[in-house]
């Protein structure tokens, strides 16, 4: 596993008003998570030097954490779901490429992938957001398991992972983080490595104006991305999935079209 740094304070200050929630229950959730020893801690005396740096496999175990009822219990959910093996997929494509063999190095890898472009010079286009929008996981601790869905211009292709391949029916709650998520940690992963300032305007904000753009340099594909991400610019909009059923019970942490992170009990 290749590992890169996000600083935990650029996570602290980023990631909240994606997932619809307070900074002080992100700052609960990323506490549980390193006094369990499953996120680094900053060293004495602060600053950049001292501050917490938090890998892509670290970036993963903070969108697992969602997954408790509580933040709390995120050290719990990370444990439970971090290695779930893979079991199958559904409508395999080349854009999307293959899934890996546990949940926690998926993740990595998705967040890895997002910062790539940007690495690159940070040319995105319209097609390549459209693309990563459309990215969501359900993640679920009973029955163990989480499916991720991209959406691609050959249709929808599900990973599964399970702890139990059968996925009996029953009662179950479940998380599921939306496209917007995987960008932001994408965008933090690659803002520290270029050690952009707090002040500097997000990568994330610049995508989605970007996205609006007439692309220029059709036919020419970008390296380090998924095959569909190099596609003819697609419009912005929801993505072709039949609409998803929400409860009564549904608790909707943000009031958007698109919300960063949603439970359903």
């Amino acid at each position: 596993m290749l590992f890169r740094m996000a600083t935990g304070t650029l996570v602290n200050e980023r990631l909240p008003s994606v997932l619809g929630i307070l900074p002080s229950t992100l700052e609960r959730l990323l506490r549980a998570l390193q006094v369990a020893g499953l996120l680094p801690k900053g060293q004495p005396g602060g600053g950049r030097k001292g501050a917490a740096h938090l890998k892509d496999l670290h970036l993963s175990y903070v969108m697992l954490g969602c997954a408790g009822l509580q933040p709390s219990e995120a050290p719990d959910a990370v444990r439970s779901l971090r290695s779930v093996p893979w079991r199958w997929t559904n409508n395999a494509s080349q854009d999307v490429g293959a899934a890996l063999p546990t949940l926690e190095d998926m993740l990595a890898y998705w967040i890895d992938r997002v910062a790539q472009p940007y690495r690159q010079g940070g040319q995105w286009f319209p097609g390549a957001l459209v693309v990563l929008r459309s990215w969501q996981i359900q993640l679920c601790l009973a029955p163990l398991h989480a499916i991720i869905t991209v959406q691609t211009t050959a249709g929808e292709t599900t990973h599964v992972y399970a702890a139990d391949p059968t996925l009996a029916p029953g009662l179950r709650r479940l998380t599921i983080l939306s496209g917007d998520v995987l960008l932001a940690a994408g965008e933090l992963l690659a803002d520290t490595e270029k050690h952009l300032a707090l002040t500097t305007p997000s990568f994330l904000d610049q995508v989605r104006a970007n996205a609006s753009l007439e692309s220029n340099n059709a036919g020419h594909p970008r390296q380090g991305v998924p095959a569909s991400m190099n596609d003819q610019p697609t419009p912005m909009g929801p993505a072709a999935s039949p609409p998803r059923k929400v409860s009564a019970k549904t608790k909707i942490f943000k009031d958007a079209p698109m919300a960063g992170l949603v439970t359903t009990r």
